[in-house]
């Protein structure tokens, strides 16, 4: 674009200049054909004093002035400009009052002085006038030259806009093709290329969930066949010091179980939903809140805690009710555990609050609570995996939903938030 404007700054100025030299060149010509024109009219044939002459009909062009022999003026079309000079007459250039002057000046075989000046603001208006007529069309051409291109490649590219436009509004988890049926024929080769492309996707991660159930279910199969092969022991024969060992693998083994299942848990929580959106659908969090404080109550009061429950919300969410109960579950478990002995939870329109009156949660921690395998200083490997929090994370991102950690007034407790998803009213699912 701006090459385009320097060509055609560049056309105008070469308009002007050529337009300048050839009107100079038509005066001169036109000058010597009204001279010698002049020169052949007899004076007596035409009186030249005796025309019904108006004085201001040619004062805006040009200045005719005739003298005899003697020098006496014969006709003047602009008397009130003074006579030139001889110098004048001879460079061809005049300055009055008024404005300048182009002259050109002949002698008849007579002895007869003719006189012809052209106005230099005749000129430039002339001038100005040829150089609007040459330029304006120019400047519609590179406006044309630039706004027809930008339409057409903005026309052109507006399907690839559409399309851009649809992949950035997609989510990670939608797989499902691209419909092609009302695709330009140039764009359908990209939208094979990428149908094949989700085609691809959608079948390695199937075949990672199908590898993560299979080895979850492998580290079960022998955990649990050692569990078994344990508990047919009769713990009662042993000695001392090999029944504390006998209690070690059992406790060893139930953790690695518990682990197997918690890594399950954390891989299907991260897998995303093939085919699309999640399963979503409307779901009665309160009744999902009361099923699982109700099922956690025995835990806490065998830890000596109380759970407070508080549900003023019974609006139905859109969400997977059993991700929302693993999400509570986890939190609530987290809170009896490493909580203190109060433990609040709150039900809202907005959200869900777990609180706890415990130790807290270190500001430089409170970044790293969602991480896998993450767990406090205050916290031993028996008391569970570091997966609980970093599952209901993963969870809550499945389901539009965001999981936030505050600490409480005077860094005494920790408050979890589960915050809904926004969108239209649920009424209308």
């Amino acid at each position: 674009m701006p090459l385009v404007l320097m060509i055609w700054i560049a056309a105008s100025i070469a308009i002007v200049i050529n337009a300048r030299l050839e009107l100079n060149a038509s005066f001169d010509a036109q000058a010597q054909l009204m001279a010698t024109a002049l020169a052949r009219v007899d004076n007596e044939s035409i009186a030249l004093r005796s025309l019904d002459w108006d004085p201001d009909h040619y004062r805006d062009g040009y200045l005719l002035r005739v003298t005899d022999a003697n020098g006496t003026v014969l006709f003047d079309s602009h008397p009130d400009t003074r006579p030139f000079s001889e110098e004048e007459r001879l460079e061809g250039n005049a300055g009055t009052d008024d404005a300048g002057w182009q002259i050109s000046h002949f002698w008849t075989s007579g002895g007869r002085g003719i006189l012809i000046a052209r106005h230099e603001n005749s000129a430039d208006d002339l001038l100005g006038a040829i150089a609007l007529a040459a330029i304006l069309p120019l400047g519609f051409v590179f406006a044309a030259s630039v706004i027809a291109p930008l339409v057409v490649v903005r026309s052109g590219l507006r399907p690839l806009t559409r399309l851009s436009r649809d992949l950035r509004q997609r989510a990670p988890t939608q797989l499902q093709p691209l419909e092609d049926a009302e695709a330009p024929d140039e764009l359908r080769p990209i939208l094979t290329s990428l149908n094949n492309l989700f085609q691809s996707i959608e079948a390695f991660l199937s075949r990672e969930r199908q590898f993560v159930d299979d080895a979850a279910h492998e580290l079960r199969t022998p955990l649990t066949a050692i569990k078994a092969q344990c508990q047919a022991i009769d713990a009662t024969q042993l000695d001392p010091n090999s029944k504390r060992r006998f209690e070690n693998i059992l406790t060893g083994v139930d953790r690695a179980a518990n682990l197997a299942n918690r890594l399950l848990d954390q891989a299907r929580a991260e897998q995303p939903q093939l085919g699309g959106a999640p399963d979503l659908s409307r779901c009665d969090v309160d009744v999902v809140l009361r099923r699982t404080v109700a099922d956690l109550y025995p835990l806490a009061e065998a830890r000596g805690r109380h759970i407070t429950l508080s549900a003023d919300n019974t609006v139905p969410v859109i969400c997977r009710a059993e991700d929302v109960a693993d999400i509570l579950r986890n939190l609530i478990e987290n809170a009896v555990k490493y909580g203190g002995s109060d433990i609040r939870v709150a039900l809202t329109a907005e959200r869900i609050t777990v609180s706890d009156n415990g130790p807290g949660i270190p500001v430089e921690a409170q970044e790293k609570v969602f991480e896998r395998f993450y767990r406090g200083a205050e916290t031993s490997a028996e008391d569970g995996t570091g997966l609980g929090l970093s599952i209901a994370a993963a969870l809550a991102r499945r389901n539009g939903m965001q999981l936030t950690l505050t600490s409480m007034e005077g860094g005494t407790g920790t408050q979890f938030s589960l915050y809904f998803p926004k969108g239209p009213d649920v009424a209308g699912v």
